[in-house]
């Protein structure tokens, strides 16, 4: 990671973040990073430790990070709202170490471990003296999966030379979403703006006032910034392209997006942390189509489910075995539609929804409910069934009010004429939010 280190220190004086507490410049950020390694040094740290770094989502976070990693040592970034408990993510990362970035006080949190068959993975890296990087799956069930990556593998796709840009860091960096917008950005001299809260004010006051050109966002909050008509209160006029992903978006979130932005690119991403983010490009037409690939990535489909090759993805979990088949295929758990050179992302095969046999995906329900009149948004999901296995409930949230009884038959109605009886809700609750979790992504019931 020598050359991106050193391509940071190029940039001089240009603003790499600007934040609440003020502006901090490339030759800044590389003086940090350079007194984060030596003070890591005098402490101890030795190549191969496992690092927790420990902050908000900031510049110095980011430092620190890449200290650890430059010392071939291995950082795992957490945040107040990460999806794992700190003493969790020491434990399945068998760390060392814990690294405040607020005053930079290093604690020994631990020597020994149970030895799991996958940190095989973590001996390797030692061996090869790379630094690494672990970050946790946002999974809402279950223990979150830990993965590894390496940092000349995870820096590799940021090599090439690109115009700067000027983008909000919208996720946080301890997610992948997060690190990547960053790596992006200050690999090619832009400016990071982070933020202090991710509400919709928040996020326009910023883009109003460092006049920015590119959000990366999800189709949660983008539901969220139509309907506080927050566009009316901010001056966004600067905004030209408008990313979105980590989770399904639906047609009438995305026409309601183009309407209230015209002239604003609109694109869809595609990523994992397993695999990275993969060039993508929206169809021209408006809808859910994309175009997904670039440069050392590779995609096809089995049984109606993408698999992706990468030559960026991790070195494996932690915790879990990955499913990855002879030819380095990674399998992602997203069923799509394929249309020439576009797929169309369905949903995961854990979120489906099984009426009678018949496969229901949620966001195909999603998508359609939120393009009948009067509703805002909606969350589907299954609940057990003992005759059918699963019957399809959904959390709706209106626009006015509406009477129970009425909304329940036109909205049933309007599933049958249009998506067929299994995909008929059984159950109808109005809510007065689609909750959002800290990655800001829907949140669905387990339904059981």
């Amino acid at each position: 990671m020598d050359w991106y280190l050193l391509r940071l220190k190029e940039f001089g004086d240009a603003v790499a973040f600007r934040e609440d507490e003020g502006d901090t410049t490339y030759r800044q950020l590389t003086s940090q990073i350079h007194l984060i390694e030596r003070h890591l040094l005098d402490s101890g740290i030795a190549s191969g430790d496992v690092v927790v770094v420990r902050g908000r989502s900031d510049s110095r976070l980011f430092a620190a990070v890449l200290a650890v990693m430059h010392l071939d040592a291995i950082a795992v970034p957490l945040t107040d709202q990460s999806p794992i408990a700190a003493s969790v993510a020491i434990e399945i990362a068998t760390a060392q170490f814990s690294l405040s970035t607020d005053n930079l006080i290093l604690e020994r949190v631990g020597d020994d471990y149970p030895v799991q068959s996958n940190h095989r993975l973590l001996e390797e890296l030692r061996t090869e003296k790379l630094g690494g990087l672990i970050l946790f799956s946002s999974g809402s069930t279950g223990t979150p999966k830990a993965i590894l990556y390496d940092s000349e593998r995870l820096l590799r796709k940021f090599e090439a030379d690109r115009k700067p840009i000027k983008a909000l860091s919208f996720l946080m960096m301890d997610h992948f979403g997060g690190l990547n917008t960053v790596f992006s950005i200050t690999s090619c001299g832009g400016e990071a703006i982070t933020l202090e809260d991710r509400n919709v004010d928040t996020v326009c006051a910023a883009v109003e006032r460092h006049r920015v050109k590119v959000l990366p966002v999800t189709p949660s909050f983008i539901r969220l910034l139509i309907m506080s008509g927050a566009k009316q209160r901010y001056d966004l006029s600067t905004l030209e392209k408008i990313t979105f992903g980590t989770e399904p978006m639906t047609r009438s979130t995305l026409d309601q997006l183009a309407r209230h932005f015209p002239g604003v690119e609109l694109q869809q991403t595609y990523g994992l942390t397993e695999v990275g983010v993969l060039r993508s490009k929206s169809r021209p037409d408006g809808t859910l189509w994309m175009k997904i690939g670039g440069e050392g990535f590779d995609w096809k489909i089995k049984e109606g489910t993408l698999w992706i090759r990468s030559e960026f993805q991790m070195r494996g979990y932690l915790n879990a075995e990955a499913d990855i088949d002879e030819d380095g295929y990674f399998n992602t758990q997203d069923e799509v539609l394929v249309d020439g050179e576009y797929i169309q992302v369905l949903g995961r095969v854990s979120d489906v929804i099984n009426v009678g046999g018949e496969k229901v995906y949620p966001a195909e329900v999603e998508n359609f409910l939120e393009g009948i009149e009067n509703i805002a948004a909606v969350a589907a999901y299954g609940e057990l069934n003992s005759l059918l296995g699963q019957v399809i409930a959904v959390d709706i949230m209106l626009v006015n009010e509406e009477e129970l009884g009425m909304l329940r038959k036109r909205v049933r109605e309007a599933c049958s004429r249009s998506l067929g009886k299994n995909k008929v809700p059984s159950k109808i609750r109005v809510v007065a939010e689609i909750p959002i979790s800290v990655r800001m992504k829907r949140l669905r019931h387990t339904g059981n």
